[in-house]
Parts: C-alpha cells; sequence; structure tokens
C-alpha cells in the first residue's frame, strides 16, 4: 500500500501521512533541478526528445559506452517491467526479504518467484558462489545493489563472476542500483557492454528526488537494451525529467549536502535509540538503518498505522521484526522516534 492508497482508505489528506517506505532524498530535489525544470515548463508546447538524446550521451560520456548500451524510460521499475514482458521468464530468482515494490511488481502476473534467504556467513545477497548456483535454477536473477531491505553490497569481483555465469548459462541477470547512489559503489555499469545477458538499472527518483518526474535507465547489453528499447512505449520521457536529471548529476554541493544530512539523522537515531531497551541498530551504507525488534512484524506495522505512519520491514527467520527505517526529515524522523518508544513500551 502506498501513501496515495492508504490515504484514500483513510480519508485523510497526503499532510497528515509520515511515509517510511521511499527511499527519496528527505532534501527534495536539487535547487539548481528545480530551476532546470521550470525553465523547461516555458517550451511544454514542443514535443519532448524521444531519443534522449542530451541525457544519453551525457551519461555514455561517464560511463564511456556507445549509445546503444543505454535506454530510458519512466523509472527504472517501469524499465524493468518492459523487460520481464519482453524476456518472459518463467521462473525470476531474487534475494529475501524483497521490498514491497518488487514483490507487487514481479508476482502480478503469475510468474514463478524463487527467493533466495539471507541466511549464512557470508550471507546470499554478497556470495558470489550461493548466486552462481542459485542462477542454475532461474530464467531471470534479479538483484539490489546495494540489496533494497538489507543494505548488503556484493562485492565488485564476485558481481564480474556472476555475469560471466549469466552468460554461460545463458540466463538474464538485473542489477537494481536504485540505491547505489547513496553508496560509493564500483558500479559494473562498464562491463555491462561486453556482457550477452546483464542489465543495469538506474533511478533519479530516489537520490536525486524526481519520483514526480519518473525517469529511470538501463546500461547493459545491446541485446537487452534493443528489446526493452523496441517494447518501449515512444514519448515515455517527458520533457521536464531529462533537463533537470542532467542538472542534478551535475550539481556536487547537492551531493555532498545530502550525504551530510543523512550522517547526521543516522548519528541522531543512534544516539536516542540507546536509551531504549529491546531495539538494535543494524547499520547499512545506504541511506535506511535496519532496526530489529523482539516483538513480531505483524503486531507491530498495526500499531504504525495507527498513528498514520507508514513503516516497511518484515520477520525474520528468528521470529524478531525488522523495520527498515530510510531517514527522512528531522521531523519525521523525530516522531519516528517518540512512536517507536510508545510502540515498543520504551
Amino acid at each position: 500500500m502506498n501513501i496515495h492508497d492508504y490515504a484514500e482508505n483513510r480519508k485523510c489528506s497526503l499532510g497528515r501521512i509520515t511515509d517510511f517506505t521511499t527511499g527519496v532524498n528527505p532534501l527534495g530535489p536539487s535547487n539548481k533541478a528545480i530551476y532546470a525544470a521550470r525553465k523547461e515548463v516555458g517550451r511544454l508546447e514542443v514535443f519532448p526528445d524521444e531519443h534522449t538524446r542530451y541525457l544519453k550521451r551525457y551519461l555514455c560520456g561517464l560511463e564511456k559506452i556507445g549509445e546503444d548500451h543505454i535506454v530510458f524510460g519512466a523509472g527504472s521499475t517501469a524499465l524493468l517491467n518492459i523487460l520481464l514482458k519482453a524476456v518472459a521468464p518463467r521462473v525470476i530468482g531474487m534475494i529475501s526479504p524483497l521490498s514491497s515494490r518488487v514483490e507487487r511488481m514481479v508476482t502480478k502476473d503469475g510468474t514463478r518467484v524463487m527467493t533466495l534467504p539471507q541466511d549464512g556467513n557470508p550471507p546470499a545477497s554478497t556470495d558470489p558462489a550461493r548466486l552462481c548456483d542459485f542462477l542454475g535454477h532461474v530464467d531471470l536473477l534479479l538483484i539490489s545493489r546495494p540489496h533494497d531491505m538489507t543494505g548488503m553490497v556484493i562485492p565488485r569481483e564476485g558481481l564480474t563472476r556472476l555475469m560471466g555465469e549469466a552468460d554461460r548459462l545463458g540466463k538474464v541477470l538485473v542489477i537494481d542500483e536504485a540505491y547505489g547512489d547513496y553508496v560509493a559503489l564500483d558500479s559494473p555499469a562498464g562491463e555491462t557492454v561486453a556482457s550477452h545477458s546483464t542489465i543495469v538499472l538506474r533511478t533519479f527518483s530516489l537520490f536525486h528526488a524526481l519520483a514526480g518526474l519518473r525517469l529511470g535507465y538501463g546500461v547493459g547489453s545491446s541485446r537487452l537494451i534493443k528489446e526493452i528499447s523496441d517494447a518501449r512505449p515512444s514519448l515515455e520521457v517527458d520533457a521536464l525529467a531529462p533537463r533537470a536529471a542532467i542538472v542534478s548529476l551535475k550539481d556536487t554541493a547537492y551531493r555532498m549536502r545530502t550525504l551530510k544530512f543523512i550522517e547526521d539523522e543516522k548519528a541522531y537515531i543512534g544516539q536516542k535509540l540507546s536509551r531504549l531497551k529491546g531495539v538494535n541498530i543494524i547499520e547499512t551504507p545506504c541511506n535506511f538503518l535496519l532496526l530489529e525488534l523482539q516483538q513480531e512484524w505483524e503486531n507491530i506495522r498495526p500499531l504504525f498505522l495507527d498513528r498514520n505512519i507508514l513503516v516497511e520491514g518484515f520477520a525474520g527467520t528468528d521470529g524478531k521484526a525488522y523495520i527498515k527505517l530510510p531517514m527522512g526529515r528531522h521531523k519525521a524522523n523525530a516522531l519516528f522516534m517518540r512512536t517507536l518508544r510508545r510502540v515498543t513500551g520504551g
């Protein structure tokens, strides 16, 4: 349930809801990106560029790839949907726990989904041997790097091994880097041009906070890029998003300000939680913390909903509840901490 569905069901305004289920930058878009989008509003009578050529050339220069290895769409989720329809995998493999966004997307068409649990040392999301073995049992493997619920990151050398195995087996490997901008990732995007079966998906919705403009892109093998391009609706990307995206990518001060804000808010949450018994913090390199609670997840979530706070989490194999806590604005984070204290009896 997203914030709009919740507001309609509860018959309340969006302003009364605090949403901790997205990883959108709490600072909002770059001011420079907002200004760039406003300038484009003055040219709304012009159809958008179907080839998104200016942003394409800029990103191709950054990645040092050819233009036939990149495709744009209305967000990385839209691109993945198109890819799934084009490839039509019978079995999709993913690493649990699944985020609600991914779970809704891959299960709606009745496709069979196999999950690899995180348990084990090292965990599944960082163990290339387990991932390579798992790849042999599915048609398409979707991995989040970092994992969108636990923040774990498969090492670069393990990823290279997995890409080679996907080529050898003729399986499709999709690497979702939605949270990659929050982490100093050594992305494999440049390597995918030499692969037959791998694609990296990225979005401007989260770190760049352009969720309302819906823009994402994929970098990968020319075969997969062509399949997406052929199946993608024309003029799917509007005229405002590409210009705002370029400006946001160039705004280094915005990036530094975002990372500093997240660091400070994580420290604030950590300080508050140090006084609260029964809650453990699991650090992640992303913009969110993972909170381990002694209660069951099914009992925790309704207590937050009663206070119009949307949270995402999962039940661990140990029976404990785990809440994914993305950093929001300071006022929202303070509200979360007060509510957590009440629902845990702290």
